[in-house]
């Protein structure tokens, strides 16, 4: 009797257990399905857009200096390899290693519409390096007497090391970075109660890294700052910085040791 009850306890377990399993893999079942469901719209909508996205429009056979700026810009984004745009810059043998790092963790081109891009200026001569508004991006390029070349450290925002890695290594006191610069009201540490004698800056290179700057306001240095950043907007400037860590061992504060560049390429 006992071996039939407990057979039967048994049988009775097994088939709850195996009910339990059962109902556990359909819900899963299901919620995968939900999730499929979910990525399928998505998808769908996605080859929606880019089904119904108007091709952009190129002129082949430009008549003007605009017509020629922008279709340099629309041909040198639309290169399906980063070495196909070593064709458009300015200093290939320079920047070939640089940019091979820096498109090291992929590459995508682009395809830029007319109505996108903006020259600044009008009236360019040879050899001057002018401003163009692709989307939110400033290009630099150059005319030459026969073409155009885009200055690809500048556009790029390029620094041979970023602020961050300026901050953690100790064993690198100076360096030259480009960066966005705005006058900034942190004195702190060492430079605390220094307001009327060092100008303070907010300083961030373009990975959005962020370091603390102070130039002495009577040096020629902190001069030529102020009368460039002294209408409080953000202003792209090539600066030697050397890290100071008097007080702060962090490296998050530096001096301008030298303005370099009012912009972001070098004459």
């Amino acid at each position: 009797m006992k071996l039939i009850t407990l057979t039967l306890f048994l049988w009775i377990f097994g088939n709850t257990i195996l009910a339990q399993d059962i109902k556990t893999l359909e819900m899963r079942i299901n919620n995968q399905e939900v999730i499929i469901a979910r990525l399928l719209k998505q998808n769908d909508s996605i080859l929606t857009i880019l089904g119904n996205k108007k091709q952009p429009e190129i002129n082949y056979n430009p008549l003007t200096q605009e017509d020629s700026v922008i279709l340099f810009i629309q041909t040198y984004f639309a290169a399906k390899k980063w070495e196909d745009r070593l064709n458009f810059v300015l200093n290939p043998n320079e920047v070939t290693k640089k940019m091979e790092s820096y498109y090291e963790e992929g590459y995508k081109q682009s395809i830029i519409d007319k109505k996108d891009i903006s020259i600044l200026k009008q009236d360019i001569k040879i050899n001057e390096v002018f401003k163009v508004l692709a989307g939110k991006q400033i290009i630099y390029i150059k005319k030459l007497s026969d073409s155009y070349k885009l200055d690809w450290l500048a556009t790029s925002g390029y620094n041979d090391i970023s602020l961050k890695t300026f901050k953690a290594n100790p064993n690198i006191q100076t360096a030259e970075f480009r960066v966005i610069a705005t006058i900034g009201t942190s004195y702190l540490y060492n430079y605390r109660g220094t307001e009327d004698t060092y100008w303070n800056l907010r300083i961030v290179d373009i990975e959005y890294n962020s370091i603390y700057g102070y130039s002495l306001k009577s040096s020629a240095e902190g001069k030529k700052l102020y009368e460039i950043l002294k209408d409080g907007k953000e202003h792209r400037l090539i600066l030697q910085l050397e890290t100071d860590r008097t007080q702060d061992k962090s490296g998050d504060m530096a001096i301008v040791k030298k303005i370099i560049s009012d912009n972001w390429f070098k004459q």
